[in-house]
């Protein structure tokens, strides 16, 4: 019966994991928690140009020069599934929209779904924070 317990368990345990968004993703959709998530994000950089188009927006980020992980420079699509929080002085990260994302802005980006192999590569993002 023990072990019938854990079996049933460790499948539910499964089961919720995989309903879960991707990394940077809200928890459930139209949800907007504003926390940062917890792995490692797919580029840290500066926005060197933003293209908006309607309630979107496309962004070119440079990594930080002193950085040697990920990608050096990537287009990212910015959604109305997309995540965007604002986090300055190391303060607690608030909701955020596409406005705060300008040229200049310092930002880390978490890709979801799957990345396009071009260059600079193109991918979409779960969630954006805009340090300031």
């Amino acid at each position: 019966m023990k072990r019938m317990s854990m079996a049933v368990l460790a499948a539910a345990m499964m089961t919720m994991a995989a309903c879960g968004g991707g990394p940077g993703e809200p928890e459930q959709p139209g949800a907007l928690n504003t926390s940062v998530p917890a792995e490692a994000a797919s580029i840290i950089g500066t926005v060197t140009q933003v293209e908006r188009a309607g309630g979107t927006a496309r962004i070119l980020v440079e990594q930080v020069p002193t950085r040697s992980a990920g990608y050096p420079i990537a287009w990212i699509s910015v959604t109305s599934r997309t995540r965007v929080l604002v986090r300055a002085g190391g303060q607690a990260a608030t909701a955020g929209s596409i406005t705060d994302l300008a040229d200049g802005a310092k930002v880390q980006a978490w890709f979801t779904g799957g990345v396009r192999e071009s260059y600079p590569v193109q991918a979409d993002a779960g969630t954006v924070l805009v340090e300031r």
